[in-house]
């Protein structure tokens, strides 16, 4: 194959305008072609040995991709970029640099495109940053719009299950009550049909149990019930009240895994928003935790909730002994679809809807710590004051 010869190679870049120096590794000037310094308008004694910055109205920009250059890019590897320059008569022009690793540091080769004055190169760069700042404004602008967007169709999905499940629970309620009330009718004629001796205590005492469990299951389709019915507006809300709501539900799950809750009121908190919906964050909570007590096998079960007011603020914190979340998945465990426990059927839902749930439609904060084998999360309720 035949090569370029040196004369024609020349003739090559004098009709490109293409000036060509070597740099050392500091970016200072070690030789130069004569297309180089006149595109420059310099003599070679004032340039030789003389750092490139001489040629920059900023050279910062430069410095840095010459330094990532040296450092980052295979020697085989030529790159590209475009740099304004400021000649000996302080004119400015906007040139393509390429780079090409050389022993010594690198070959500079540049590439004249436009001379202009500095006001009106000035003005074009200002009209390019004020169009990329454009583009980057609409950018982030439609990327939380889709979030948002997202976001409301999951709630709306949510919402519209739960309707539906209070639409089944409340038929089921329906059906439900007049065979529990024929049920406590049948237990007091059972109780006339015998006399009063030891077997006759014995079997009140047995069908009292009866009577407090159809009570119960009366009370608990009732939680349900109530629980899953859409609620339009907003309302102040004792936490003590939602907290109550959210252990009955979960009263069978937590006494069949032996989970003891201790919750001290330290201050009467407040919430102002949609009580099912904090309830349901609620449950989130304390699921995950049952389910990483049962995982962990952790023995002696604890869930600790505190309330306390600080200044404006209202804090409330729910600490369980479940063994604590590992600090890689700390970081991700509010992100959507995010989960630990995929092969046991987890969506990977559960905390980022508690997220929304909370902090989207209260005026409120969630957060999430891992310390010493507890996990640890607090709900900051900000500047609300409770009605008296």
């Amino acid at each position: 194959m035949n090569t370029i010869s040196e004369p024609t190679l020349k003739k090559i870049l004098n009709a490109a305008n293409i000036g060509l120096c070597l740099l050392d590794k500091e970016a200072y000037i070690l030789d130069s072609d004569a297309l180089f310094l006149d595109i420059f308008h310099y003599q070679s004694k004032n340039l030789i040995h003389k750092n490139i910055s001489l040629l920059f109205e900023d050279m910062t920009k430069f410095l840095a991709w010459y330094e990532t250059y040296l450092s980052c890019i295979e020697d085989k590897d030529v790159v590209s970029k475009y740099f304004t320059f400021k000649t000996s008569q302080n004119k400015f022009i906007l040139c393509r640099c390429t780079l090409q690793r050389d022993n010594s540091g690198a070959i500079l080769s540049v590439q004249e495109m436009k001379e202009s004055s500095n006001e009106s190169l000035k003005t074009l760069y200002e009209e390019i940053e004020s169009l990329q700042k454009t583009k980057q404004y609409y950018l982030e602008a439609n990327i939380q719009k889709t979030q948002h967007i997202q976001q409301r169709d999951t709630l709306m999905v949510n919402q519209a299950k739960l309707a539906a499940m209070g639409e089944m629970i409340g038929a089921i309620a329906h059906q439900w009550k007049q065979p529990l009330s024929q049920i406590n009718s049948i237990l007091l004629d059972i109780q006339g049909l015998f006399p009063v001796d030891i077997q006759r205590n014995h079997l009140d005492k047995r069908l009292d149990d009866i009577e407090e469990l159809t009570l119960h299951m009366a009370e608990t389709i009732e939680d349900f019930r109530a629980y899953v019915s859409p609620q339009k507006e907003k309302n102040l809300f004792a936490f003590a009240d939602a907290l109550d709501d959210a252990r009955r539900i979960l009263s069978s799950a937590s006494s069949i895994n032996e989970i003891k809750f201790e919750v001290n009121y330290l201050d009467d908190i407040s919430l102002y928003g949609y009580k099912k919906e904090f309830i349901h964050s609620l449950l989130i909570f304390f699921n995950n935790s049952k389910d990483a007590f049962i995982s962990n096998n952790i023995l002696n079960r604890h869930i600790k909730i505190t309330t306390r007011q600080i200044k404006e603020n209202k804090i409330i914190r729910i600490v369980d002994n479940a063994g604590g979340i590992d600090e890689n998945v700390l970081t991700h465990v509010f992100e959507p679809y995010f989960s630990t426990k995929k092969n046991e059927g987890g969506t990977g839902l559960g905390l980022y809807m508690a997220k929304l749930l909370i902090e989207d439609s209260m005026n409120c904060k969630l957060k999430i710590d891992s310390i010493d084998n507890t996990t640890e999360i607090t709900i900051i309720i900000l500047g609300l004051k409770n009605d008296s």
